[in-house]
Protein backbone atom coordinates (compact mmCIF):
# COMPACT_ATOMS: atom_id res chain seq x y z
CA UNK A 1 0.00 0.00 0.00
CA UNK A 2 1.06 3.50 -0.96
CA UNK A 3 -0.66 6.51 0.50
CA UNK A 4 0.77 9.81 -1.38
CA UNK A 5 -0.17 12.99 1.18
CA UNK A 6 -0.40 15.95 -0.68
CA UNK A 7 0.30 19.15 1.71
CA UNK A 8 -1.59 22.96 0.73
CA UNK A 9 -0.31 24.45 3.57
CA UNK A 10 -2.65 27.84 4.68
CA UNK A 11 -1.50 30.74 6.55
CA UNK A 12 -5.12 32.02 6.97
CA UNK A 13 -8.80 31.68 6.44
CA UNK A 14 -10.50 34.62 5.08
CA UNK A 15 -14.61 34.82 4.37
CA UNK A 16 -14.99 34.92 0.58
CA UNK A 17 -18.11 34.64 -1.73
CA UNK A 18 -16.87 31.21 -2.74
CA UNK A 19 -14.79 27.98 -1.49
CA UNK A 20 -11.23 29.11 -2.79
CA UNK A 21 -6.97 28.33 -1.97
CA UNK A 22 -4.23 30.25 -3.52
CA UNK A 23 -0.98 31.30 -1.88
CA UNK A 24 -1.84 30.28 1.18
CA UNK A 25 -4.88 31.54 1.90
CA UNK A 26 -8.03 29.41 2.13
CA UNK A 27 -11.46 31.51 1.12
CA UNK A 28 -14.93 30.52 2.89
CA UNK A 29 -18.10 31.25 2.69
CA UNK A 30 -19.24 31.30 6.10
CA UNK A 31 -23.20 31.51 5.56
CA UNK A 32 -22.40 28.93 2.56
CA UNK A 33 -20.80 26.51 5.35
CA UNK A 34 -23.78 27.20 7.64
CA UNK A 35 -26.12 26.02 4.98
CA UNK A 36 -24.34 22.59 4.60
CA UNK A 37 -24.66 22.20 8.38
CA UNK A 38 -28.22 22.98 8.43
CA UNK A 39 -29.35 20.97 5.70
CA UNK A 40 -29.98 17.78 6.71
CA UNK A 41 -31.96 18.75 9.64
CA UNK A 42 -29.44 17.18 12.54
CA UNK A 43 -29.29 20.48 14.15
CA UNK A 44 -31.72 23.37 15.76
CA UNK A 45 -28.89 26.22 14.66
CA UNK A 46 -25.15 26.55 13.90
CA UNK A 47 -22.78 29.77 14.31
CA UNK A 48 -19.36 29.60 12.04
CA UNK A 49 -16.45 31.39 13.19
CA UNK A 50 -12.64 32.28 12.12
CA UNK A 51 -9.86 31.60 14.71
CA UNK A 52 -6.23 32.51 13.96
CA UNK A 53 -3.37 31.96 16.28
CA UNK A 54 -2.71 34.61 18.58
CA UNK A 55 -6.43 35.52 18.93
CA UNK A 56 -7.69 36.52 22.29
CA UNK A 57 -10.47 34.06 21.85
CA UNK A 58 -11.63 31.38 23.77
CA UNK A 59 -13.06 27.75 22.69
CA UNK A 60 -14.71 25.70 25.78
CA UNK A 61 -16.92 22.68 25.24
CA UNK A 62 -15.04 20.91 22.51
CA UNK A 63 -16.07 17.82 21.01
CA UNK A 64 -13.75 17.14 18.20
CA UNK A 65 -11.44 18.46 15.55
CA UNK A 66 -10.34 17.14 12.00
CA UNK A 67 -8.15 18.27 9.17
CA UNK A 68 -9.91 19.00 5.97
CA UNK A 69 -9.01 15.99 3.77
CA UNK A 70 -10.28 14.65 0.39
CA UNK A 71 -9.53 11.84 -2.10
CA UNK A 72 -9.41 12.63 -5.58
CA UNK A 73 -9.89 9.56 -6.65
CA UNK A 74 -12.64 8.53 -4.07
CA UNK A 75 -14.06 12.00 -3.23
CA UNK A 76 -14.06 11.52 1.09
CA UNK A 77 -11.62 10.64 3.47
CA UNK A 78 -13.47 9.67 5.99
CA UNK A 79 -15.24 6.36 4.63
CA UNK A 80 -18.55 5.55 6.60
CA UNK A 81 -19.38 9.07 7.52
CA UNK A 82 -18.55 10.76 4.32
CA UNK A 83 -19.95 8.16 1.64
CA UNK A 84 -19.95 4.37 1.77
CA UNK A 85 -16.67 1.90 3.63
CA UNK A 86 -13.98 1.67 1.63
CA UNK A 87 -10.66 1.34 2.63
CA UNK A 88 -8.42 3.79 2.50
CA UNK A 89 -4.52 4.39 3.08
CA UNK A 90 -3.29 4.58 -0.44
CA UNK A 91 -3.49 6.32 -3.70
CA UNK A 92 -3.53 10.50 -3.26
CA UNK A 93 -4.85 12.31 -0.42
CA UNK A 94 -5.12 16.17 -0.40
CA UNK A 95 -4.94 17.96 3.36
CA UNK A 96 -5.02 21.45 3.57
CA UNK A 97 -2.24 21.99 6.33
CA UNK A 98 -2.89 24.33 8.80
CA UNK A 99 -6.34 23.86 9.62
CA UNK A 100 -9.00 22.30 11.64
CA UNK A 101 -12.37 22.00 11.61
CA UNK A 102 -13.25 22.34 15.14
CA UNK A 103 -16.75 21.64 16.77
CA UNK A 104 -18.48 22.55 19.60
CA UNK A 105 -21.62 21.90 21.58
CA UNK A 106 -23.33 22.35 24.66
CA UNK A 107 -24.50 19.14 26.73
CA UNK A 108 -27.68 17.16 26.01
CA UNK A 109 -29.68 14.51 28.23
CA UNK A 110 -27.03 11.39 28.72
CA UNK A 111 -24.11 12.92 28.56
CA UNK A 112 -21.53 11.91 31.44
CA UNK A 113 -22.84 13.10 35.02
CA UNK A 114 -19.34 14.43 35.49
CA UNK A 115 -19.23 17.24 32.28
CA UNK A 116 -15.86 16.75 31.12
CA UNK A 117 -14.68 20.22 30.46
CA UNK A 118 -12.37 20.69 27.21
CA UNK A 119 -11.20 24.31 26.06
CA UNK A 120 -8.66 25.65 23.25
CA UNK A 121 -6.92 28.95 23.75
CA UNK A 122 -5.57 30.47 21.05
CA UNK A 123 -3.47 32.81 23.02
CA UNK A 124 -2.64 32.78 26.24
CA UNK A 125 -0.07 30.05 28.26
CA UNK A 126 -2.81 27.63 27.73
CA UNK A 127 -2.23 27.86 24.00
CA UNK A 128 1.27 26.33 24.84
CA UNK A 129 -0.28 23.09 25.59
CA UNK A 130 -2.61 22.02 22.46
CA UNK A 131 -1.65 22.00 19.10
CA UNK A 132 -4.82 23.42 17.53
CA UNK A 133 -3.76 26.49 19.30
CA UNK A 134 -1.46 26.81 16.04
CA UNK A 135 -4.15 26.20 13.21
CA UNK A 136 -6.82 28.64 11.73
CA UNK A 137 -9.62 26.65 12.96
CA UNK A 138 -13.55 27.22 11.57
CA UNK A 139 -15.11 26.58 14.48
CA UNK A 140 -18.83 24.89 14.18
CA UNK A 141 -21.00 26.37 17.05
CA UNK A 142 -23.56 23.60 17.15
CA UNK A 143 -27.16 24.05 18.99
CA UNK A 144 -28.99 20.23 19.76
CA UNK A 145 -32.67 20.06 18.78
CA UNK A 146 -34.81 20.39 22.11
CA UNK A 147 -35.20 16.61 21.66
CA UNK A 148 -32.08 15.90 22.76
CA UNK A 149 -32.60 18.76 25.83
CA UNK A 150 -34.90 16.77 27.55
CA UNK A 151 -33.73 15.68 30.83
CA UNK A 152 -36.58 12.82 31.27
CA UNK A 153 -35.98 10.81 28.23
CA UNK A 154 -35.71 7.37 29.03
CA UNK A 155 -33.56 6.78 26.04
CA UNK A 156 -31.16 9.88 26.83
CA UNK A 157 -27.88 7.92 26.53
CA UNK A 158 -28.55 6.25 23.55
CA UNK A 159 -29.69 9.79 21.98
CA UNK A 160 -26.68 11.33 23.47
CA UNK A 161 -24.17 8.52 21.04
CA UNK A 162 -26.68 9.65 18.21
CA UNK A 163 -26.24 12.90 18.82
CA UNK A 164 -22.61 12.73 19.60
CA UNK A 165 -22.14 10.67 16.04
CA UNK A 166 -24.15 13.35 14.22
CA UNK A 167 -21.57 16.38 15.77
CA UNK A 168 -18.63 14.20 13.77
CA UNK A 169 -20.14 13.44 10.48
CA UNK A 170 -21.47 17.04 10.38
CA UNK A 171 -17.47 17.89 10.99
CA UNK A 172 -15.91 15.28 8.64
CA UNK A 173 -18.54 16.50 5.85
CA UNK A 174 -17.36 20.38 6.73
CA UNK A 175 -13.73 18.78 6.66
CA UNK A 176 -14.19 17.43 3.42
CA UNK A 177 -15.90 20.19 1.76
CA UNK A 178 -13.15 22.38 2.87
CA UNK A 179 -10.66 20.44 1.13
CA UNK A 180 -11.97 19.96 -2.33
CA UNK A 181 -11.02 23.74 -2.05
CA UNK A 182 -7.39 22.12 -3.69
CA UNK A 183 -9.07 19.89 -6.33
CA UNK A 184 -7.31 20.49 -9.66
CA UNK A 185 -4.24 22.04 -7.63
CA UNK A 186 -0.89 21.05 -7.56
CA UNK A 187 0.28 20.23 -3.90
CA UNK A 188 3.44 22.11 -2.52
CA UNK A 189 4.75 18.74 -1.25
CA UNK A 190 4.09 15.17 -1.64
CA UNK A 191 5.16 12.85 1.42
CA UNK A 192 5.10 8.74 0.38
CA UNK A 193 4.07 6.39 2.91
CA UNK A 194 5.02 2.98 2.07
CA UNK A 195 6.18 0.00 4.17
CA UNK A 196 8.90 -0.76 1.70
CA UNK A 197 11.07 -3.64 3.02
CA UNK A 198 14.01 -3.01 4.45
CA UNK A 199 17.43 -4.81 5.39
CA UNK A 200 16.21 -8.46 7.67
CA UNK A 201 18.90 -7.00 10.08
CA UNK A 202 16.54 -4.62 11.26
CA UNK A 203 14.17 -4.84 14.85
CA UNK A 204 11.47 -5.65 13.71
CA UNK A 205 9.15 -2.85 15.69
CA UNK A 206 4.90 -2.62 15.82
CA UNK A 207 2.92 0.90 17.47
CA UNK A 208 -0.05 -0.28 19.39
CA UNK A 209 -2.77 1.78 20.00
CA UNK A 210 -4.87 1.42 22.99
CA UNK A 211 -8.44 3.70 22.01
CA UNK A 212 -11.82 3.15 21.48
CA UNK A 213 -12.50 4.70 17.58
CA UNK A 214 -14.66 4.53 15.18
CA UNK A 215 -13.51 2.47 12.78
CA UNK A 216 -14.50 3.09 9.15
CA UNK A 217 -17.46 4.91 10.93
CA UNK A 218 -18.24 1.73 12.59
CA UNK A 219 -18.31 2.13 16.60
CA UNK A 220 -17.05 -1.17 18.64
CA UNK A 221 -19.91 -1.85 19.93
CA UNK A 222 -22.17 -1.45 17.20
CA UNK A 223 -24.02 -4.35 15.35
CA UNK A 224 -22.25 -4.01 12.20
CA UNK A 225 -19.05 -4.38 14.36
CA UNK A 226 -19.62 -6.80 16.52
CA UNK A 227 -16.20 -8.58 16.72
CA UNK A 228 -13.86 -5.53 17.18
CA UNK A 229 -15.01 -4.58 20.46
CA UNK A 230 -14.03 -7.67 21.70
CA UNK A 231 -10.63 -8.43 19.49
CA UNK A 232 -7.63 -6.43 18.94
CA UNK A 233 -7.51 -5.47 14.94
CA UNK A 234 -4.41 -5.21 12.80
CA UNK A 235 -3.65 -2.23 10.86
CA UNK A 236 -1.58 -0.66 7.77
CA UNK A 237 -0.06 2.51 9.43
CA UNK A 238 -1.71 4.13 6.08
CA UNK A 239 -5.47 3.57 6.84
CA UNK A 240 -4.75 5.53 10.55
CA UNK A 241 -2.92 8.25 8.66
CA UNK A 242 -5.75 8.29 5.72
CA UNK A 243 -8.90 8.90 8.09
CA UNK A 244 -9.86 5.44 8.69
CA UNK A 245 -10.06 6.52 12.37
CA UNK A 246 -12.72 9.08 14.30
CA UNK A 247 -12.40 10.38 17.77
CA UNK A 248 -15.38 8.71 20.02
CA UNK A 249 -14.09 9.90 23.75
CA UNK A 250 -15.61 12.34 25.37
CA UNK A 251 -13.27 12.18 28.42
CA UNK A 252 -11.27 14.65 29.81
CA UNK A 253 -10.34 17.34 27.60
CA UNK A 254 -6.38 16.75 28.12
CA UNK A 255 -6.67 13.24 27.14
CA UNK A 256 -9.51 13.33 24.22
CA UNK A 257 -7.97 12.52 21.48
CA UNK A 258 -9.29 14.13 18.65
CA UNK A 259 -9.60 12.87 14.97
CA UNK A 260 -6.95 15.48 13.85
CA UNK A 261 -4.85 13.87 16.09
CA UNK A 262 -5.89 10.35 14.36
CA UNK A 263 -4.81 12.00 11.07
CA UNK A 264 -1.79 13.35 12.50
CA UNK A 265 -0.24 11.04 14.85
CA UNK A 266 3.48 11.94 16.38
CA UNK A 267 4.49 8.11 17.34
CA UNK A 268 3.51 6.43 14.18
CA UNK A 269 4.83 9.72 11.86
CA UNK A 270 8.27 8.83 13.86
CA UNK A 271 8.13 4.92 13.18
CA UNK A 272 7.50 5.60 9.95
CA UNK A 273 10.54 8.49 9.67
CA UNK A 274 12.75 5.89 11.01
CA UNK A 275 11.30 2.83 9.09
CA UNK A 276 14.28 1.21 7.25
CA UNK A 277 16.90 3.42 9.19
CA UNK A 278 17.39 2.09 12.14
CA UNK A 279 14.27 -0.10 12.66
CA UNK A 280 11.73 -1.94 10.59
CA UNK A 281 8.32 -0.60 10.88
CA UNK A 282 5.86 -3.38 10.61
CA UNK A 283 2.25 -2.55 11.38
CA UNK A 284 -0.26 -1.37 13.82
CA UNK A 285 -2.61 -2.90 16.53
CA UNK A 286 -5.42 -1.37 17.37
CA UNK A 287 -6.05 -2.55 21.31
CA UNK A 288 -9.62 -2.64 22.65
CA UNK A 289 -9.56 -4.28 25.33
CA UNK A 290 -13.20 -5.53 27.61
CA UNK A 291 -15.19 -4.25 30.35
CA UNK A 292 -14.43 -7.57 32.36
CA UNK A 293 -10.89 -9.75 33.94
CA UNK A 294 -11.90 -12.58 30.84
CA UNK A 295 -12.53 -9.80 28.06
CA UNK A 296 -9.30 -8.57 28.86
CA UNK A 297 -7.54 -11.57 29.30
CA UNK A 298 -8.74 -12.83 25.94
CA UNK A 299 -7.71 -9.07 24.54
CA UNK A 300 -4.16 -9.48 25.90
CA UNK A 301 -3.72 -12.86 24.28
CA UNK A 302 -5.11 -11.67 20.72
CA UNK A 303 -2.86 -8.22 21.04
CA UNK A 304 0.40 -10.58 21.88
CA UNK A 305 -0.76 -13.28 19.25
CA UNK A 306 -0.93 -10.33 16.37
CA UNK A 307 2.69 -9.71 17.41
CA UNK A 308 4.12 -12.47 17.42
CA UNK A 309 2.86 -13.42 14.28
CA UNK A 310 4.02 -10.24 12.96
CA UNK A 311 7.61 -11.33 14.60
CA UNK A 312 8.45 -8.41 16.00
CA UNK A 313 11.01 -7.69 18.72
CA UNK A 314 9.64 -4.49 20.46
CA UNK A 315 6.54 -2.33 20.10
CA UNK A 316 5.75 1.05 21.08
CA UNK A 317 2.26 1.37 23.15
CA UNK A 318 -0.07 4.29 23.34
CA UNK A 319 -2.66 3.68 26.53
CA UNK A 320 -6.40 4.52 26.58
CA UNK A 321 -6.54 8.01 28.65
CA UNK A 322 -8.85 6.33 31.62
CA UNK A 323 -8.00 4.37 34.67
CA UNK A 324 -9.93 1.00 34.24
CA UNK A 325 -8.32 0.09 30.53
CA UNK A 326 -5.22 0.62 32.29
CA UNK A 327 -5.47 -2.64 33.65
CA UNK A 328 -5.39 -4.48 30.40
CA UNK A 329 -2.74 -2.15 28.83
CA UNK A 330 -0.50 -3.06 31.96
CA UNK A 331 -1.33 -6.86 31.42
CA UNK A 332 -0.62 -6.44 27.47
CA UNK A 333 2.95 -4.75 28.44
CA UNK A 334 3.56 -7.99 31.44
CA UNK A 335 2.82 -10.76 28.41
CA UNK A 336 5.02 -9.03 25.70
CA UNK A 337 7.68 -8.65 28.21
CA UNK A 338 7.96 -12.06 29.84
CA UNK A 339 7.93 -13.03 26.51
CA UNK A 340 10.07 -10.80 25.15
CA UNK A 341 8.88 -8.39 23.00
CA UNK A 342 10.20 -5.06 24.44
CA UNK A 343 7.20 -2.46 25.14
CA UNK A 344 7.86 1.25 25.54
CA UNK A 345 4.28 2.73 26.62
CA UNK A 346 3.19 6.22 26.36
CA UNK A 347 0.38 7.35 28.64
CA UNK A 348 -0.88 10.34 30.65
CA UNK A 349 -0.55 9.90 34.50
CA UNK A 350 -3.68 9.89 36.27
CA UNK A 351 -5.13 13.15 37.91
CA UNK A 352 -4.50 12.89 41.86
CA UNK A 353 -2.28 14.48 44.46
CA UNK A 354 1.23 15.84 43.72
CA UNK A 355 2.57 12.66 45.73
CA UNK A 356 0.06 9.79 44.11
CA UNK A 357 2.30 7.61 41.79
CA UNK A 358 0.38 8.57 38.85
CA UNK A 359 -1.20 5.05 37.65
CA UNK A 360 -3.87 3.40 38.91
CA UNK A 361 -2.72 0.23 37.83
CA UNK A 362 1.37 -0.83 37.53
CA UNK A 363 3.30 -4.39 37.04
CA UNK A 364 7.19 -4.50 37.07
CA UNK A 365 7.62 -5.53 34.05
CA UNK A 366 6.53 -2.12 33.04
CA UNK A 367 10.59 -0.45 32.69
CA UNK A 368 10.23 2.06 29.65
CA UNK A 369 7.15 4.89 30.17
CA UNK A 370 7.16 7.97 28.74
CA UNK A 371 4.56 10.38 30.79
CA UNK A 372 2.22 12.40 28.36
CA UNK A 373 1.95 14.81 31.67
CA UNK A 374 -0.63 14.66 34.81
CA UNK A 375 -3.04 17.30 34.32
CA UNK A 376 -4.66 18.01 38.02
CA UNK A 377 -2.68 21.08 38.80
CA UNK A 378 -4.41 24.55 38.27
CA UNK A 379 -3.08 27.14 35.46
CA UNK A 380 -3.99 30.77 35.47
CA UNK A 381 -6.23 31.53 31.68
CA UNK A 382 -6.22 35.25 31.55
CA UNK A 383 -9.26 37.39 30.61
CA UNK A 384 -10.02 36.69 26.36
CA UNK A 385 -11.91 39.32 24.61
CA UNK A 386 -14.57 36.43 22.91
CA UNK A 387 -15.96 33.18 24.00
CA UNK A 388 -17.27 30.78 21.48
CA UNK A 389 -18.75 27.34 22.53
CA UNK A 390 -21.50 28.29 25.40
CA UNK A 391 -22.03 30.98 27.99
CA UNK A 392 -20.45 29.16 31.04
CA UNK A 393 -18.43 26.48 32.22
CA UNK A 394 -19.28 22.57 32.95
CA UNK A 395 -17.17 22.60 35.79
CA UNK A 396 -16.13 25.97 37.29
CA UNK A 397 -18.46 28.96 38.26
CA UNK A 398 -16.80 31.97 37.31
CA UNK A 399 -17.29 33.33 33.85
CA UNK A 400 -15.50 31.90 30.86
CA UNK A 401 -14.50 34.94 29.55
CA UNK A 402 -11.51 35.25 32.38
CA UNK A 403 -9.60 35.35 34.30
CA UNK A 404 -10.37 32.06 35.34
CA UNK A 405 -8.25 29.27 36.91
CA UNK A 406 -8.67 25.70 35.81
CA UNK A 407 -7.59 22.34 35.91
CA UNK A 408 -4.80 21.21 33.45
CA UNK A 409 -7.72 18.31 32.17
CA UNK A 410 -9.41 20.87 31.00
CA UNK A 411 -7.31 22.20 28.34
CA UNK A 412 -8.29 20.19 24.98
CA UNK A 413 -5.40 17.48 24.34
CA UNK A 414 -2.76 18.48 26.68
CA UNK A 415 -1.97 15.28 27.42
CA UNK A 416 -2.07 13.26 24.05
CA UNK A 417 -1.73 9.67 24.82
CA UNK A 418 -0.41 9.48 21.15
CA UNK A 419 1.88 12.77 21.13
CA UNK A 420 0.37 14.97 19.81
CA UNK A 421 0.88 17.25 23.19
CA UNK A 422 3.77 19.54 24.80
CA UNK A 423 2.53 18.56 28.32
CA UNK A 424 5.07 16.47 30.49
CA UNK A 425 6.42 14.99 33.78
CA UNK A 426 9.68 15.41 35.00
CA UNK A 427 11.19 14.31 38.67
CA UNK A 428 13.75 16.78 39.63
Amino acid sequence: MRLELGSFPVDDVQESDRLCYADGVLGVNTEALRQLVLEGGEFADVSVHLVRPGDRTRLIHVIDAAEPRFKPAAGSSFPGFCGPVQMVGEGATQRLAGVAVVTTSDLVAGDPVYAPEAIIDMSGPAADLTPLSRTVNVVLELEPHAKYLRPDNPDGELQSLVYRRQIRATELKVASHLARATEGLRPERVIPYELAKPARTLPRVAYLLHDIPWLYGALPTSPQCETYGSLPTLMHPNEVLDGALVSVRDYEGCSRDATYFYQNPSILSELYRRHGVDLDFVGVVLFTGGPDMDAKRLATEYAYKLLRMLDVQAVCASSSPSGNPWVEFMMFCQRCERSGIKTILAMPEEVGAPDDHGFSHYVPEAVAIVSTGRASQEIELPRVSSVIGGSAFHEVSDPPVGPVSVPYTSIFGASSNIGQSWLTAREY
